[in-house]
């Protein structure tokens, strides 16, 4: 298994990680991640439609690590807030999903910071040369959120295989243009493998 990562970058006074869990932590964090994943307006945006148990949490993030998948707990100042995945790797490429389970911390740009974050990573770190995003059309916030990112249309053979439903928005960026326009965010951005 490949190391996993930390990835930290402070926002003013406030303190923002990415760190790939341990089992243990996972195991941790289950209940709390479960409550993010059956609250009723985040399972809209999400491609999931039962609800999930922090025994099934834990199943989950041990079965996608198992497959290849690169997944992170997001905390501020060291509070849970949600979670964020690269997944469908190939030699050059991933797909990426977000979310802030949090509902007080929806639509207050730590999705962006987030993204960002885990972007220097995957970029620089994973060297990844594109990431790609599907996303339900009824949700308008993340569609906005990856537009304001810099995300473009894609509708390449290699976007449209990563779709759950037909109807899905798919969109990517690649590292020259994320660089050009986050380069400086990402320049503060810290990883390292974790200890």
């Amino acid at each position: 298994m490949s190391a996993l990562f930390d990835v930290k970058y402070r926002d003013a006074q406030i303190l923002l990680r990415a760190f790939e869990p341990t089992p243990d932590e996972v195991r941790g964090a289950a209940a709390e991640l479960s409550s993010y994943y059956n609250d009723a307006h985040n399972r809209a945006m999400l491609t999931h439609e039962e609800d999930m148990s922090a025994e099934e949490v834990v199943e989950y993030y041990a079965e996608s690590r198992a497959g290849g998948d690169r997944l992170f707990l997001l905390e501020q100042d060291g509070v849970l807030i949600g979670d964020a995945d690269f997944r469908q790797f190939d030699a050059e490429s991933a797909e990426y999903a977000i979310m802030i389970g949090a509902r007080n911390l929806q639509g207050r740009g730590l999705g962006r910071k987030f993204t960002t974050m885990l972007h220097a990573l995957a970029f620089r770190g994973l060297h990844l040369a594109r990431v790609y995003v599907t996303i339900l059309p009824a949700n308008g916030p993340s569609i906005r959120l990856f537009q304001q990112l810099g995300y473009a249309p894609d509708s390449s053979p290699r976007a449209r295989s990563l779709i759950d439903e037909e109807s899905d928005v798919t969109l990517s960026m690649d590292r020259a243009a994320f660089e050009k326009q986050h380069g400086a965010m990402m320049d503060q951005v810290q990883f390292a493998p974790r200890k």
